[in-house]
């Protein structure tokens, strides 16, 4: 197997084969990796081939650690069939002989939780609540081009909160530019309602702006005359789309402004050609005593299927440094955490 390094000239070629990559996601294309650049992480995109044939892509993020050396961590990667072992081997030693000073390659493929795990790659350290740095455990929707067989998916309370958010005047429109500022503030609503630590203003802004002047997202708002209730930031890439971010402030939840935005977002998903639509992270099991427990029963009245997936799967590059990084990181993520906790205000 070898490994072709894709600049920016070709991020066309490189979005259009990880789109229409049965293993693709939104993670995995250009946009994502740009993001991240902009926040201290290096992108770097690889086409995979076998005898000159294209198999799979990598989108790859770098980013040094002191001390340690380079760490390298692919979200939602490599796209490649999992049932690929050999080819897994060899990308794990191309990635090494292209990276000299990493000491750590961290995967998160859209890997079944069943299915073996690659030679030559470790179980990682499963984080927080939703196990993972991405979500392990996901809520994803199968879309149809037809409008009317995704909303016979629906739970029938669905479909009735639909109808209610109607019947109270609450409609959807698409967002622009100027309606970051009101997605924000709906963001930080919700954060403090719902006890979540966010990111950066500026962080969210990027990730708005950049999706945007890709055409790759859509921001739908949801409300009644000049007041937005709820809002919905969905990305999509070739087959595969993503309910990035949801916010609501609390007029939407009564009139069901949620339940209207996020309709909303499926049907632009599938209407842009998505053929799965996921939802993200949810609790593992139905228990109401799990803190995603409200998380779960949300997501799968839409008609979602879980998804477990592997987790974090990582591969030692320089044994010594890896082992210290994994009993240090998890303090290292704490601090990051607690961090976060000093975000979620309301804006000046």
């Amino acid at each position: 197997m070898e490994i072709e390094e894709i600049f920016a000239e070709r991020r066309a070629e490189f979005d259009a084969l990880v789109g229409d990559h049965v293993w693709g996601d939104v993670l995995q294309g250009f946009t994502w990796g740009d993001i991240k650049g902009a926040f201290g992480w290096q992108p770097h995109r690889f086409l995979l081939r076998e005898h000159g044939k294209v198999i799979g892509a990598l989108s790859l993020l770098r980013r040094e650690v002191p001390l340690f050396g380079d760490l390298l961590y692919a979200p939602r990667g490599p796209v490649l069939d999992p049932a690929r072992r050999v080819q897994w081997r060899e990308l794990r030693r191309l990635v090494r002989e292209r990276f000299p000073r990493a000491f750590a390659f961290i995967c998160e493929p859209r890997l079944d939780e069943a299915a073996k795990r690659p030679p030559g790659f470790w179980r990682g350290r499963r984080r927080g609540l939703f196990q993972g740095i991405q979500p392990r455990i996901v809520a994803e929707i199968p879309l149809s081009a037809d409008p009317s067989q995704n909303m016979r998916r629906l739970q029938g309370k669905c479909r009735y909160n639909i109808r209610v958010a109607g019947r109270r005047g609450v409609t959807t429109r698409v967002g622009d530019p100027g309606d970051r500022t009101t997605f924000l503030r709906l963001l930080q609503v919700t954060a403090r309602r719902d006890g979540f630590g966010l990111r950066s203003s500026r962080f969210y802004d990027t990730v708005l702006r950049m999706f945007g002047d890709t055409g790759q997202g859509a921001l739908l708002l949801s409300g009644r005359g000049d007041e937005d209730f709820a809002g919905v930031f969905a990305v999509r890439l070739g087959r595969h789309a993503i309910y990035l971010y949801g916010a609501s402030d609390d007029a939407g939840r009564r009139d069901m402004a949620t339940y209207a935005c996020q309709w909303e977002a499926i049907a632009w998903a599938a209407g842009a050609g998505a053929e799965r639509y996921d939802m993200t992270g949810m609790a593992p099991s139905p228990s109401p005593r799990h803190p995603l427990s409200g998380l779960r029963r949300f997501k799968m009245q839409w008609g979602a299927v879980e998804r477990r997936y592997v987790g974090p799967l990582d591969a030692p590059l320089k044994l010594p440094n890896y082992l210290l990084y994994r009993v240090a990181e998890p303090v290292v993520s704490r601090i990051a955490l607690w961090r976060t906790r000093f975000v979620a205000r309301p804006a000046q």
